[in-house]
């Protein structure tokens, strides 16, 4: 798939032919759970063929760069969560932070930069519309959850997760300020500014294969607390950042634990070359291969 593809209406890839997806929108594709069913397929025939072979798989969703796009009943289940706005959600987020121990208790909030709108500021018709925009975006992440919760399910079904080591990054380098002041579902197919009351009339579209959407970039703000920045803003913190997860049963001393370390995306693969107990090749096919840059955070 491409950069920043439609859930809906994707260029799909079979290794390097394009490929057809097997079934349209109104029919109830969506990219997630095409992209896990076919991972599910590729599973058991693994467990079927070699059940005892070590295996590596690599899944990795267009969740949650934009266009955010997410099944109604998925959006449904966000309606009115939104409603108290960028301002409120930010500090929510930031007090639950520090009550799970992940900034310290110290921890001073940013102030709003003074670009954004006060969401007290906006009048009722533009707070309904760009609630929306952040109902489609936490729907886009709960259903991506979703869906790779039943790849896990399915391994551990088969009783592989127990000596499966599982990383799992979320999101997109950090919530991305590109839909602009008012979200990117404010163009029509000519690229023309829509009127406040046009954009209401489509109001429930938003999140379907008609828009190529993300919220608004004061969304973004809010969600990367307690960082001042967001991704496309390179000068501060936000949109370099990610959590991550890591589950390996029996292997794991510090279980359920907050930690703080940083690592680089590079560190991964020594990771899992140190823990595999092999050696990265330093010659394929005749071509000498750069050293890893990473370093193996096992330790």
């Amino acid at each position: 798939i491409r950069h920043g593809s439609s859930q809906w209406e994707p260029n799909l890839y079979r290794n390097t032919i394009p490929v057809s997806a097997p079934k349209s929108p109104k029919e109830g594709y969506n990219l997630t759970t095409d992209l896990i069913d076919d991972a599910l397929v590729w599973v058991d025939r693994l467990c079927a063929t070699s059940p005892t072979k070590p295996f590596f798989l690599y899944f990795a969703a267009s969740a949650t760069h934009s266009p955010h796009h997410a099944p109604k009943e998925w959006i449904d289940k966000y309606k009115g969560k939104f409603d108290q706005g960028w301002d409120k959600l930010r500090e929510e987020t930031f007090q639950r932070q520090k009550k799970l121990g992940i900034i310290p208790n110290n921890s001073t909030q940013n102030p709003r930069p003074k670009e954004l709108a006060a969401w007290e500021s906006l009048s009722p018709e533009q707070k309904k519309l760009l609630a929306r925009q952040m109902e489609v975006y936490a729907a886009y992440i709960a259903h991506t959850d979703f869906e790779i919760g039943r790849l896990l399910n399915t391994l551990k079904d088969a009783g592989k997760m127990e000596n499966t080591i599982v990383i799992y990054i979320a999101d997109d380098n950090g919530p991305t300020t590109e839909g602009g002041f008012d979200g990117r579902d404010a163009l029509t197919a000519q690229g023309k500014n829509q009127t406040l009351e046009e954009r209401l009339h489509q109001h429930d579209a938003i999140g379907s294969e008609v828009f190529d959407n993300a919220p608004a970039a004061a969304w973004a703000w809010a969600s990367n607390s307690p960082f001042k920045g967001a991704k496309t803003v390179a000068s501060d913190l936000g949109g370099v950042r990610l959590p991550m997860v890591v589950s390996w049963p029996g292997h794991i001393s510090r279980t359920g634990e907050v930690c703080s370390e940083f690592i680089h995306i590079t560190d991964i693969a020594p990771t899992l070359f140190e823990i595999a107990g092999i050696q990265a090749p330093s010659v394929i096919h005749g071509v000498e291969q750069m050293p890893h840059e990473g370093k193996s955070f096992v330790y």
